[in-house]
């Protein structure tokens, strides 16, 4: 009797575990987004990791005299992840692929522009 209650004990916490297993998804294994534009969240390795970048202006993309850079050299903290598929996208591959336009990324402060014509 002992044995099966034992046995049964032990039926249930590893059931519970392989149950709590299936339950974490990707969204776990995440550090809490500290923005969210559109359907994409954004993580910030400077903010969320407290990591420091090397204090140079980082242009990232020139259009018509209008020049967008980040204060820093972080380009590689910089990670968007898809809400949907949880797919990781850089900021360059943002812009290239027009997944999110550049004056959202300038009104959420990820970007700044700094105006050649003026």
């Amino acid at each position: 009797m002992r044995k099966l209650l034992l046995l049964v004990s032990m039926l249930f916490i590893i059931s519970g575990c392989v149950g709590q297993a299936k339950e974490n998804d990707n969204t776990s294994r995440l550090a809490p987004p500290y923005l969210v534009i559109d359907e994409y969240f954004v993580y910030d390795e400077t903010i969320q990791g407290d990591k420091m970048c090397a204090e140079a202006i980082e242009v990232i993309y020139e259009l018509d005299g209008v020049t967008y850079a980040l204060p820093c050299l972080k380009s590689g903290m910089i990670s968007f992840v898809r809400t949907t598929d949880y797919k990781s996208f850089s900021i360059k591959d943002i812009i290239d692929q027009n997944l999110i336009p550049l004056e959202v990324l300038v009104e959420n402060k990820i970007l700044f522009v700094f105006d050649e014509n003026e």
